[in-house]
């Protein structure tokens, strides 16, 4: 008997972030089918053999937008699989991940630990141009001058005297 995949799905503008439970999976196999004619959605199925119980589990996924097969990406890890649909067109959040309206299916839940909301996603990207990147700066080393003596502990100057006593002030 072929069980069902648990569903774990988060979004960002331009992508959905998929973590589907099954544990080891062997010979995962995916597709995703282009919009139909009316342009809406795409669907995503996944069938694949759990290392842990051999069992074979599956999934098909009627999506609410279209995402592009050839931009996506899959990768299988330990007790699951991860999946990233490109969305074909970037910009706001899909209202929900399935096409059809109302409550989910039971296996199809949203993945806390990587919500994201519109808000916290633009605070991100903004964040991220702002900061300084590491590797666009030069390695210390390059600017280390070996005849500076403040630098180097083993050299002699005026800052190694002792200093005198403190005296109170009372």
């Amino acid at each position: 008997a072929r069980g069902v995949a648990q569903v774990q799905w988060a979004q960002r503008r331009d992508r959905l972030l998929l973590t589907l439970g099954v544990g080891e999976c062997r010979d995962p196999r995916l597709s995703v089918e282009a919009p139909g004619p009316s342009g809406e959605g795409s669907r995503f199925q996944f069938h694949g053999k759990s290392g842990l119980d051999g069992r074979e589990y599956g999934v098909v996924l009627d999506l609410y937008g279209a995402v592009s097969k050839e931009e996506s990406k899959v990768s299988v890890r330990g007790q699951s699989v991860l999946v990233v649909l490109m969305k074909r067109a970037e910009g706001p959040h899909w209202p929900r991940l399935l096409l059809q309206e109302g409550r989910p299916p039971k296996h199809v839940k949203v993945d806390f630990n990587l919500f994201m909301d519109e808000e916290e996603e633009e605070e991100e990207a903004a964040a991220a141009r702002s900061a300084f990147q590491l590797g666009d700066l030069d390695d210390f080393s390059k600017f280390d001058d070996p005849l500076d003596k403040d630098v180097h502990s083993d050299s002699e100057d005026s800052d190694d005297e002792e200093l005198p006593e403190l005296e109170k002030p009372f």
